[in-house]
């Protein structure tokens, strides 16, 4: 058995115990700990190599001493076991290696679409933790291609689907995914994606100009969780749209009840407060103006939102009573 000196430590050690780096010898501890300082490029650049010793057996680990053995594929190999690396196999054992090779690729070949499915589902997932929904999408679908045996990677694929859909603000597509994908949903999880079906519905509605729609959906929307003001304030907007288009009063006086309401509910996730403000000023606008019009035309108008001034009294008195002249409130314009 040939030894070396390692350059850090100045230990000696077995030379099939170290390696060469940077064109000097490192024990493996030695290595190890020069290593974990550098980045990946400098490690490749260093020109690892591990050092072999050619007087012991690479297969057996015999030591031969100073005898420098003999080599296959680069490995030193004594003549034992050189001779039983090169002596033939009998025919009967290479048949059957053969079968068990055909045996062992055709069940490979048979099960590669279940294989295949489920690195896809593990794809789809990591897909959804990063918020990438189309490709969650995708993933799922090309699982359910390849082991349609298993329903839920289609309702899955349909769910993910009408998200990426929801996202991009495609509605009307949506919503057939979204319905067709809500049973894949765990059930705590149900709720919350009814709303989002409702939501969808209640925005392809308004899209439409179909504002009885608009408004069937959104009381639909608000009964889901009548705590969320989300709901409140969406039927608030249905009843002003109904308002402007019909010039009835009884909209507007129930639009301004709602918006109250909202106002009393705690914020959620899904109606946070600013958003609720921002929300209650375009109801207001739309039921001072009887004018409909999207969000992205409101805030071309308004970017910093509707100045209280040009609100009419009427929609005010849903805040609470109007202050007398002269008084604190009064004076600050509110």
């Amino acid at each position: 058995m040939k030894q070396t000196i390692c350059s850090q430590c100045r230990r000696t050690y077995p030379l099939n115990d170290t390696i060469e780096a940077f064109g000097v010898i490192f024990c493996d501890p030695c290595g190890r700990a020069r290593f974990a300082k550098m980045s990946d490029i400098e490690i490749a650049s260093a020109n690892v190599v591990k050092r072999i010793d050619p007087t012991v057996c690479g297969r057996c680990r015999a030591d031969f001493g100073d005898y420098e053995l003999a080599t296959i594929d680069g490995t030193p190999i004594c003549e034992s076991c050189a001779f039983m690396l090169r002596r033939p196999f009998p025919l009967k054992l290479k048949i059957a290696a053969a079968i068990l090779a055909i045996v062992v690729a055709g069940t490979y070949a048979r099960n590669f679409r279940f294989i295949y499915g489920y690195f896809q589902y593990k794809s789809a997932i990591r897909a959804i933790e990063r918020g990438d929904f189309d490709r969650a999408a995708s993933a799922y679908e090309s699982a359910a291609r390849n082991v349609p045996e298993n329903a839920r990677f289609d309702q899955s694929a349909k769910l993910y689907r009408g998200v990426a859909l929801y996202r991009q603000k495609r509605m009307k597509e949506a919503i057939p995914f979204l319905k067709a994908g809500l049973i894949a949903e765990a059930p705590e999880n149900q709720r919350t994606l009814a709303a989002v079906i409702e939501m969808c519905q209640m925005l392809d509605a308004f899209d439409k100009k179909d504002y009885d729609q608009f408004l069937n959906s959104a009381r639909s929307l608000e009964n889901i969780d009548r705590n969320d003001p989300l709901g409140a304030i969406s039927v608030a907007s249905a009843l002003a749209a109904k308002y402007a288009q019909t010039g009835e009063e009884r909209f507007k006086t129930d639009a301004l009840e709602r918006i109250a309401r909202a106002k009393k509910l705690l914020p959620s996730t899904a109606m946070p407060k600013d958003q609720l403000e921002a929300f209650e000023d375009r109801i207001l606008h739309r039921i001072d103006t009887r004018e409909i019009i999207d969000p992205e035309e409101y805030l071309k108008r308004y970017p910093a939102g509707r100045p209280r001034r040009e609100r009419s009294s009427n929609a005010r008195s849903s805040e609470g009573p109007i202050p007398k002249s002269g008084s604190r409130s009064d004076s600050k314009g509110i």
